[in-house]
């Protein structure tokens, strides 16, 4: 279990600051995130994904009905990213530019993130 307690600190930091970003300055938050450069390194962006996913998945592969789940979850979906990221560029650019408009998506990551960190430093 140390391991998901771990890895639901570094989540949960990730994935409320992501949000946090974005709501302090949306506009340069999305200036820095430019569509046509991602569109140049969607192979390594995709590499680095699945990378990241498999280490996760190496360290916790965790099915069980808990709030580990969440983080055996994030894992595999940083794996399929990273392929459809190499596989199949241009739709993870449109997939990538629709959920950067969407408000409830920020939302979603965020309260996300406060579970993991919740999980990870109080529990």
């Amino acid at each position: 279990m140390n391991e998901s307690i771990l890895l639901a600190k570094i989540l949960g930091i990730i994935l409320t600051i992501i949000p946090a970003l974005y709501w302090f300055d949306k506009t340069e938050f999305l200036k820095n995130i430019n569509l046509e450069k991602i569109k140049e390194h969607t192979f390594p962006l995709g590499l680095l994904s699945i990378v990241i996913g498999a280490i996760i998945v190496a360290i916790h592969n965790i099915w069980e009905l808990n709030w580990t789940l969440v983080i055996t979850i994030f894992a595999w979906a940083s794996i399929i990213k990273g392929m459809v990221y190499i596989t199949k560029p241009r739709i993870a650019i449109i997939f990538l530019s629709k959920m950067m408009n969407m408000k409830i998506y920020m939302i979603l990551i965020f309260i996300i993130g406060l579970f993991l960190l919740r999980k990870g430093f109080i529990a």
